[in-house]
């Protein structure tokens, strides 16, 4: 105890020695109404900013008529290039090419960005539902598809999407390289998740009735065409592929 006790009191003078805290200056009420001035503006220029910003993105879209901020921000966005096709009496399929392999069930397919065109234009431009208006189109080049067109249904609203295709498993992949609603573009996932909601259901349908029946391989992308190795199941399905794709080419 003896040795504790000068420490103690060693440890009582300092602390009796030390200033005492300062109280907190009051600011007064004309610099704390200034600070709540600064404050308020500020957020007040953050709301302004963020519809601004708001308005802006809508009007890029094409969906919705902003004004002031359409003749700004919007321009009718155009495809790479113009796939010209004519009426549906007047087409012919002269760049399909289809082989049927030794075996009687290894196809090999080629397909212009013609041919393409028309295919998507039957499924999603044609009837009282249609999807899309008959400016739909397919480009092919650089590895890529690009796919135009004006959207009718959900909203109407012209997309430009780029999609990179690749072979998986026997099962077409695609990954989104460019996805525009408009002249506004959007993030890849955020895309897709789009995609999903709208043609989602469609698109599993179509895959699941090829997978009983065929698997793919050997993809190639080049400048207008894209080539393609099918191996049927049996010889039959081989046969089946090859007539329907002649049917529904038929103008």
């Amino acid at each position: 105890m003896a040795r504790i006790d000068p420490e103690i009191s060693r440890l009582e003078k300092r602390l009796s020695q030390a200033r005492p805290a300062e109280p907190i200056k009051d600011l007064g009420p004309r610099r704390r109404c200034r600070l709540k001035g600064r404050c308020c503006l500020f957020f007040l220029l953050l709301i302004v900013f963020m519809a601004l910003t708001t308005a802006a993105a809508a009007a890029k879209t094409g969906i919705f008529r902003v004004p002031g901020f359409t003749e700004i921000f919007y321009r009718v966005p155009q495809p790479s290039r113009t796939v010209e096709l004519p009426a549906a009496p007047a087409f012919k399929a002269e760049g399909l090419t289809l082989g049927l392999a030794a075996d009687k069930k290894t196809i090999s397919l080629k397909i212009s960005e013609k041919e393409l065109t028309f295919l998507l234009r039957q499924a999603l431009t044609t009837g009282q539902n249609a999807m899309f208006a008959p400016n739909l189109q397919a480009v092919i080049a650089d590895g890529q598809v690009e796919l135009y067109g004006l959207m009718l249904k959900p909203l109407k609203a012209n997309l430009t999407v780029k999609v990179r295709p690749s072979l998986t498993g026997g099962r077409l992949e695609y990954k989104i390289i460019e996805f525009k609603v408009g002249n506004l573009g959007l993030p890849a996932a955020l895309a897709q998740n789009l995609i999903n909601r709208l043609w989602g259901a469609k698109i599993g349908n179509f895959w699941a009735a090829v997978d009983k029946k065929f698997s793919l391989k050997n993809l190639e992308l080049g400048t207008g065409e894209a080539r393609l190795e099918i191996v049927a199941k049996t010889e039959a399905a081989a046969q089946e592929f090859i007539n329907l794709s002649a049917d529904i080419l038929k103008p």
